[in-house]
């Protein structure tokens, strides 16, 4: 994915998936940032698990595809290729190789997104404890 693909797509998971607005409080929203916490957390870790788990099915396409085409031109081709020939200039110029790739490099950003957010909210919960231990402490 090039940086263009990339900002796309972030540009996308954060107008379907919003976190900034999630994570911003002040004195008037406190309470019901409080109250919401733990269903947003819910929500963007269920999101993340999601993300991680089509990553790892990804993954492993990936090395089932890679394997059959490594058989196919070592052990099948008429040409006697090393080991290092096939996964330095045959395995990554492979189509099918290529677009799971792709996938992966996709569905990572998805999980960078997600995983992010995640944290951003476990912060929110300290930031938030912080924030009323101060407003304790200087009235």
């Amino acid at each position: 994915m090039n940086q263009e693909q990339v900002n796309n797509l972030l540009t996308d998971l954060q107008e379907k998936w919003p976190i900034t607005d999630v994570v911003q409080f002040d004195d008037f929203n406190l309470a019901d940032k409080l109250q919401n916490l733990p269903y947003q957390l819910m929500r963007f870790n269920e999101q993340y698990i999601k993300a991680k788990a089509r990553m790892d099915e990804l993954i492993d396409i990936k090395n089932r595809v890679t394997g059959k085409k490594y058989d196919i031109l070592r052990f099948h081709n008429d040409k006697a290729l090393t080991n290092k020939e096939i996964e330095q200039y045959y395995l990554p110029m492979d189509k099918d190789i290529i677009r799971v790739n792709n996938a992966i490099a996709k569905q990572e950003v998805i999980v960078n997104y997600f995983e992010v957010c995640v944290k951003s909210l476990d912060k929110l919960q300290w930031n938030i404890k912080l924030y009323m231990e101060d407003r304790k402490y200087s009235a």
